[in-house]
């Protein structure tokens, strides 16, 4: 059997999946304008694509929004000019199902591709639920209020004490990892506790050493990735994606 291609991981770099979730009437959904984004089509071609197949795409995997819905994302969300204007109807929003199918009426090797970006993304989406009952908590009452509008950015607490987080860290000790989103307090606190470690610490060039850090620095990314066009979500999780991006280009 031959071995499946795998997708570009440079595709995903273009946008920040999980700032493209949204919660609309109780479901979590990325709006059309921005899979054609991702894609690299115009909106109305991703619409009209979806028009010649709308037997493939009942209510639970797309619906347009209000006009109302459609007013709460302008007013709330930094989004494409085909969502700020120039639209002579309403948007539409997909939601996991919605994606997957999408791909199959657009035919293109790039949407097949992104795709699996995408479900990767709504995957770890779920497996964060899972794993911080805080955050499950807002989640559910998101997706119970059928009139609000929010980013699953909005939803990130401090893993330490429940309040809201700002930055997403990871930790290294003893060859083991660990990731944690902390407060602006929070995050401050670690800084000042690790920066005595580190100023103590020599250099070394091993990979097996003992060794303890937070993550490349987030302001630096955001503004890496800011100055080279790229979206980045203003709080909460740096994508693993965006950060290796940032490495490559010699970012410390």
């Amino acid at each position: 059997m031959a071995k499946s291609k795998q997708p570009d991981q440079s595709l995903a770099n273009t946008r920040s999946l999980e700032s493209l979730i949204r919660f609309i009437r109780g479901q979590r959904v990325i709006v059309d304008s921005d899979l054609a984004a991702l894609y690299q089509v115009e909106t109305r071609t991703l619409n009209q694509a979806v028009g010649r197949n709308l037997d493939r795409f009942p209510e639970d995997f797309m619906f347009q929004l209000t006009v109302e819905e459609a007013e709460s994302l302008r007013s709330q969300f930094v989004i494409s000019n085909a969502v700020r204007g120039g639209r002579r109807y309403l948007p539409y929003a997909f939601t996991e199902h919605g994606v997957v199918m999408l791909s199959s009426v657009l035919k293109s090797q790039r949407a097949v591709q992104m795709n699996v970006f995408i479900a990767r993304t709504f995957v770890r989406l779920r497996e964060l639920i899972a794993g911080n009952k805080d955050l499950a908590a807002r989640i559910e009452k998101l997706e119970r209020g059928h009139d609000r509008v929010a980013s699953v950015i909005e939803v990130l607490v401090d893993d330490v004490d429940g309040s809201e987080a700002i930055e997403s860290v990871r930790l290294g000790w003893n060859g083991q990892w660990r990731q944690l989103e902390l407060s602006e307090r929070n995050l401050a606190a670690l800084s000042k506790a690790f920066d005595r470690f580190w100023d103590a610490a020599r250099p070394v060039s091993s990979t097996k050493s003992r060794s303890t850090g937070a993550s490349r620095d987030p302001k630096a990314i955001r503004a890496w990735a800011t100055a080279n066009g790229l979206d980045v979500p203003a709080r909460g999780r740096i994508p693993r994606d965006l950060e290796a991006q940032y490495l490559q280009a010699g970012g410390h």
